[in-house]
């Protein structure tokens, strides 16, 4: 009901975005915590400010991760590439993967992990061990009895 306080946002187990940005003086980003009245999983973002000599103070905003998955599913990513967003303790705010792709599906040596210099987390892409062998597949002499342009050029 209108006037009853809102209840505090629980504390991150890992980056707590508030106290970071009050120290460094610059916006931060925490890790996921629960939201308290709609329990889905949210992360903060802290913008410091002052007004005149006031004391500084932090403004706060809660963005569900919803909204990171939703930014994923919009970029295009080639087949059998999978893209996650984790935050600074390895947690997943958000995952595009192909259907029924596993962590077994994943050759090590075809992941890159890149680190946020913006805020403690990080951006892993995978290719599937299937989409690698595609790519190192020969590519075909012809199409079909029925040979493309393309195919019919190569001879």
């Amino acid at each position: 009901p209108y006037g009853t306080p809102l209840p505090a946002l629980p504390a991150p187990s890992g980056d707590p975005s508030f106290t970071r940005a009050l120290q460094a003086g610059r916006p931060a980003v925490g890790d996921i915590v629960m939201g308290p009245l709609l329990k889905r999983p949210l992360v903060t973002v802290a913008a410091p400010a002052k007004r005149g000599n006031s004391r500084p103070f932090v403004v706060l905003s809660a963005v569900e991760t919803s909204y990171y998955q939703e930014m994923l599913e919009h970029l295009g990513f080639p087949k059998g590439w999978a893209v996650t967003l984790r935050d600074s303790a390895g947690a997943v705010i958000a995952r595009r993967a192909p259907s029924g792709i596993t962590q077994s599906d994943v050759d090590p040596d075809n992941t890159v992990i890149a680190k946020s210099s913006l805020a403690n987390w990080s951006l892993v892409v995978e290719l599937s061990r299937a989409a690698r062998r595609a790519a190192r597949a020969p590519a075909p002499r012809s199409c079909s009895s029925s040979p493309c342009q393309s195919c019919a050029r190569m001879g």
